[in-house]
């Protein structure tokens, strides 16, 4: 309960901004979504969530994360690499739409040792299946940040 300086109850109103992730540029500047939270001379809190103006939810805002589906591929080892004994790693960021599938636009990466790494991952992506991520029952659309380890045995 928020008071004055007389010790009177009042009403405040914080104002929340949620930052969009621009995974392209690492820019965190766009908003992606806001939340107001007010309470009353009661002390009682409210908030109303507004959605985020991109419609992609990150894993803290859904109710159910986006998943790999069991029996997807794995990245191919680029041939060149294995020859060279070149071992590596590649953290891609992509959105999983509402029917699973990354969307093609949305691949970057985060991270990558080698771009034939990251070219590899990219091309196991679009043959990949995952569960989406759920808000209330309902399928929504996902940023994900998966990691790909590329290791030889010996």
């Amino acid at each position: 309960e928020a008071r004055d300086y007389d010790n009177k109850a009042i009403q405040t109103r914080v104002h929340v901004e949620l930052l969009k992730w621009n995974w392209r540029d690492r820019d965190k500047r766009d908003v992606r979504g806001s939340t107001d939270v007010s309470t009353g001379a009661d002390g009682a809190a409210t908030a109303e969530i507004t959605i985020p103006t991109d419609g992609v939810y990150t894993p803290n805002l859904v109710e159910k994360a986006a998943s790999p589906r069991p029996g997807n591929p794995a990245p191919a080892y680029p041939s060149a690499l294995r020859s060279a004994q070149v071992e590596g790693s590649v953290v891609a960021r992509f959105v999983v739409d509402t029917t699973g599938r990354a969307e093609p636009e949305s691949i970057g990466f985060a991270d990558a040792t080698h771009a034939q790494f990251a070219e590899a991952v990219r091309q196991a992506l679009l043959h990949s299946r995952y569960l989406p991520a759920v808000i209330s029952g309902r399928p929504v659309r996902q940023l994900v940040e998966q990691r790909f380890a590329f290791t030889l045995t010996r």
